[in-house]
């Protein structure tokens, strides 16, 4: 039988990639299309999943009610993760080389176990 763990880490992985598909088409536009900077590119792409994950994971992934405090927990968790994400992607690109939209990639590899962790561990912890 599948643990309870891995089956929301499979919903969570589903709602991701949906999440990862709008940050990186979105990253694509404003960096290759728009000019954006590479950080400011990722940080817009980066938000424009949080939406999305957020109504998914709390409604299907987790399953819990809106909260004020589950909304500031998974606010801070992202911006942790964020954090993270523009760290490695600047470290891939400044100090490695590697082209942004690889590095992007990358960094969000980074950015999606920080995420996942602290959604499910803090954020939507069951009671």
């Amino acid at each position: 039988m599948i643990s309870n763990d891995v089956i929301k880490f499979i919903k969570f992985s589903i709602v991701g990639i949906t999440n990862t598909i709008v940050s990186l088409v979105s990253f694509y536009l404003l960096f290759e299309f728009l000019g954006v900077y590479y950080i400011f590119a990722s940080t817009i792409g980066y938000f424009m999943g949080l939406v999305n994950s957020y109504f998914w994971n709390l409604k299907w992934t987790f399953k819990h009610r809106h909260s004020t405090q589950i909304l500031i927990k998974f606010i801070i968790v992202n911006i942790l993760a964020l954090g993270f994400k523009l760290i490695n992607i600047s470290i891939f690109i400044e100090i490695f080389n590697i082209l942004e939209l690889y590095s992007e990639v990358l960094a969000m590899i980074i950015a999606i176990v920080i995420n996942f962790g602290g959604n499910r561990y803090w954020t939507f912890k069951e009671r």
